[in-house]
């Protein structure tokens, strides 16, 4: 990491930790800086998007800059993951993964943790305090299908029908009418 300041400008937190580290330049920098604050985006999420640097070397520099642990979420046992704390559509549209449960606080794994409204958005729709690890942007998407997955019910590709055909659910009315019982169906509300 070159650790001189090689540029005499106003940048300051992740641009500048962005441009010390060779991840982008300096007018790269100024510009995402400009359009992030034009998008009402955190800057980190507009360089994700606009796929601006090496997304493992942006996560990196975004951990250190923000002091957020950032972790290989390969090493993770996504059958595990407390998935069902969030709800599909949440995690689909923010990209955000629910990594553990302590108590009252759900750990979440996501690309960007600096954006407050989802944070806050995911708190609200699970009730948990949430706290954010980073998670690299390249990784990212691939470890949320596979926790889908891993976590979806056992019975998704049962068919309804399958095996059920020898199972003998036929009334016999000869037998019903002998033994006198009534065949009218009780209409009363439960």
């Amino acid at each position: 990491m070159n650790t001189e300041l090689k540029v005499t400008s106003n940048l300051n937190g992740l641009a500048r930790r962005l441009v010390m580290e060779d991840i982008i330049d300096e007018a790269a920098a100024q510009a995402a800086c400009v359009q992030s604050n034009k998008k009402n985006k955190t800057l980190l999420g507009w360089l994700i998007k606009n796929k601006s640097g090496d997304p493992d070397r942006l996560a990196a520099a975004a951990a250190d800059e923000y002091g957020i642990p950032l972790i290989d979420i390969s090493a993770f046992d996504l059958s595990q993951a407390p998935v069902s704390l969030v709800s599909e559509a949440l995690i689909e549209k923010h990209q955000a993964l629910p990594l553990h449960l302590r108590g009252n606080q759900l750990f979440i794994g996501m690309k960007d943790p600096t954006d407050h409204e989802l944070i806050d958005e995911i708190a609200f729709s699970s009730g948990f305090h949430v706290e954010p690890i980073l998670v690299s942007a390249r990784n990212l998407e691939g470890a949320i299908e596979r926790a889908m997955e891993a976590t979806s019910p056992a019975f998704d590709d049962f068919d309804e029908d399958e095996g059920l055909e020898d199972v003998g659910f036929q009334v016999d009315a000869e037998a019903v009418e002998e033994s006198g019982a009534d065949m009218a169906v009780d209409e009363t509300p439960v």
